[in-house]
């Protein structure tokens, strides 16, 4: 059967006549009647039942109209779904990025929609871990990733800047009243950790195994918020990418002596998979803006001054 096939018959039942079908379809009655007589062989049952100029659907017909007319309706909520994503100056523009960058990325959106005023996309954000905004990409089910360089061949990158880490203490941690710390410090302490699953993970246990410094693991955690909980509840002390445009309450930011502690951001897409137009052309506004890191910090930077 094909999908012409379910639309001649949907518009029968609906006409309840072939010629007024015809008509509607704008095709000849014999070869609606033609398609309909195949739609029958194939499906091995009569679908209508003939009265003079008149035909009333069967018992099979009515069943079978009941799954057409789902199939026909999700195939056309499907079609307009599409044309919400890819319509241009619209859309939808699908974004997966690394929760420390829950700050950044509302900006990049708000500097592109100031600066292109006639067009109106819909932003759909959504925090991953690094492995997942990867497949995420490659699943087609978002557009462009923020995340640290990926391995795979497929995927484009734009550097975005470096992302420094940062030790984070309860304001009732003796080491709260610091200005900064040596990670060497942190041998013992008790500490609050990414799970295995966030690429960070393994970048902070190699910078520690490098300094040789044990803590103690007392809980592992997916997203920073969560991470930002349990350390302002003083359970322990955490490494994480430094807040950005982000108020924590009661937890007090160390610097890291080490300049090594901090990893390299990147804009990802697929180099393969098709990218709506207006998902391009907020990757085009972000290189072509250079909307960095260092930039969004400088923007934070003159609001608490302007403040």
């Amino acid at each position: 059967m094909t999908l012409q096939q379910l639309i001649y018959f949907q518009t029968i039942a609906k006409e309840q006549n072939f010629t007024h079908a015809a008509e509607t379809l704008n095709i000849t009655q014999p070869n609606l009647s033609h398609a309909i007589r195949q739609l029958e062989s194939e499906l091995k049952v009569q679908l209508f039942v003939r009265q003079g100029r008149m035909v009333t659907l069967s018992h099979y017909g009515k069943l079978y109209l009941e799954y057409v007319e789902r199939a026909l309706d999700e195939l056309n909520q499907g079609r307009l779904e599409l044309e919400k994503i890819t319509e241009p100056g619209k859309g939808t523009v699908l974004l997966s990025y690394l929760s420390s960058l829950s700050e950044y990325i509302p900006y990049l959106a708000s500097q592109f929609m100031v600066a292109n005023p006639s067009l109106h996309p819909y932003f759909r954000m959504t925090q991953r871990p690094h492995g997942a905004v990867c497949r995420d990409i490659s699943d087609m089910t978002c557009n462009l990733g923020f995340t640290s360089l990926p391995d795979q061949d497929f995927l484009e990158s734009h550097f975005l800047g470096s992302h420094r880490s940062v030790v984070i203490v309860s304001d009732r941690h003796p080491w709260a009243g610091r200005s900064c710390i040596s990670l060497k410090e942190l041998n013992g302490q008790n500490f609050v950790a990414y799970t295995q699953e966030c690429r960070i993970r393994h970048l902070i246990d190699q910078l520690l195994k490098q300094y040789n410094v044990k803590p103690v693991i007392v809980s592992e955690l997916l997203y920073d918020n969560l991470l930002f909980g349990m350390v302002n509840a003083n359970f322990g002390i955490a490494i994480v990418p430094e807040p950005m445009g982000m108020q924590l309450r009661n937890i007090h930011v160390l610097p890291i002596e080490e300049s090594e502690a901090r990893r390299d951001i990147y804009m990802i897409w697929s180099r393969d998979n098709y990218l709506p137009e207006i998902a391009a052309r907020f990757r085009d506004f972000i290189i072509s803006q250079d909307l960095t890191l260092d930039r969004f910090r400088e923007t934070i930077s003159d609001q608490e001054n302007t403040d």
